[in-house]
Formats: C-alpha cells, structure tokens, sequence
C-alpha cells in the first residue's frame, strides 16, 4: 500500500519514510535505503529517515553509511540516545570499539535510565572480544 502511496504522492517525505519501513520490515533492506533517501530528498533534515536509512544501511553491512546517517540523525536531535547507541553499535561491528566508547558515554549522561545503553558500555569498556559479538539489539523507534 506504501508503495501505491509514494508513486502518487512523490513529493511527501513522511510517504517515502513510511514505504521504507514496510520494506526495512520486510527486510528488504537495499530498497528501503531508496525510500529513506527519497524521503530525505524531500526534506534533507529528517531524524527518522536519516536513522532507518542506518539502520538498513548496517543490515546491508554498509557500516560508513550507516554511521554517517546516525551522526547525522544524532546532528539533528542531539538528545537522541537511540541514534547514539546505533552509532556506538556500528563502530563495534566495524571493529572500532574505542571510538564507540565516547557515544555510549553520551547516551549514559543523556539518559541515565537507559539500561541498553549502560549494559552496551559496561561490555564495550571491559573490551572482550567474544563480548562484542553479543551485544543487545537496537529497537526500532517511531
């Protein structure tokens, strides 16, 4: 239904962000990276698009993609903790779990309730590699 939906409304970023998390759902991931970037065609500052662009671009192991959406995401609303977490996430999966430390840090001080981002720190700052490999997933956020 997305799909009919963007074809006749081309120019409605909220259409193109919702087609492509049908398909991120769908787990076509390679198509819902299209929509979210035409969504942000339509409106460049974007925080959701930009993230589930990310969140597609790390299923397709795209981690520089996916890491420059979350930075960009996290640009756009600095307090969003999820977006900091999905960052900290993809430089650890990309082997880069020192410059992970510093977002997971972030995420903690914004939200110190948050117990996934303080559980990710613990893992990462005690930096066993098998660990690493078992980090919690990210939810979807709306």
């Amino acid at each position: 239904m997305a799909r009919y939906a963007a074809a006749l409304h081309p120019t409605s970023a909220k259409i193109w962000a919702l087609q492509g998390m049908l398909l991120y759902e769908e787990r076509s991931f390679e198509e819902a990276t299209v929509s979210f970037s035409c969504a942000l065609k339509q409106l460049p500052v974007f925080p959701y698009a930009l993230f589930m662009r990310g969140r597609a671009s790390e299923e397709l192991g795209l981690h520089e993609a996916a890491i420059l959406d979350y930075l960009a995401a996290h640009a756009c609303q600095p307090k969003r903790v999820d977006a900091l977490i999905a960052l900290a996430r993809t430089l650890v999966s990309a082997e880069f779990p020192n410059r992970a430390l510093s977002f997971l840090e972030r995420a903690v001080d914004l939200d110190r309730t948050d117990d996934q981002a303080r559980e990710i720190l613990a893992i990462v700052a005690s930096t066993e590699p098998e660990q690493l490999k078992n980090l919690p997933q990210i939810p979807t956020v709306e």
